[in-house]
């Protein structure tokens, strides 16, 4: 099932959390811009890399949006590929 109607309400802990995002965007330059459209500087990308640093710097246009097909069959394929090319440097 794609949804389920149980989800609703369902809050994210950790570093996730809506509290959190809320927190830093108080931080951030009420006027300052930010691309909406590259999965590397959006919101959520820099909001994830400053707090969380685990995802800093994680490939993830080279992951979701380079080739088709976008299937989350061909994704792990190119997250693999992007992990081996990142052990061998």
């Amino acid at each position: 099932m794609l949804y389920d109607p149980k989800w609703r309400g369902r809050t994210l802990e950790g570093p996730m959390a809506l509290q959190n995002f809320i927190a830093w965007l108080e931080t951030k330059d009420p006027e300052e811009k930010y691309d909406w459209e590259d999965p590397r500087i959006c919101v959520l990308a820099q909001f994830l890399g400053e707090t969380a640093p685990c995802y800093a710097g994680a490939p993830w246009r080279d992951i979701a949006y380079a080739t088709e097909p976008f299937t989350f069959g061909a994704a792990l394929k190119r997250a693999r590929i992007v992990a081996a090319r990142r052990e061998n440097k």
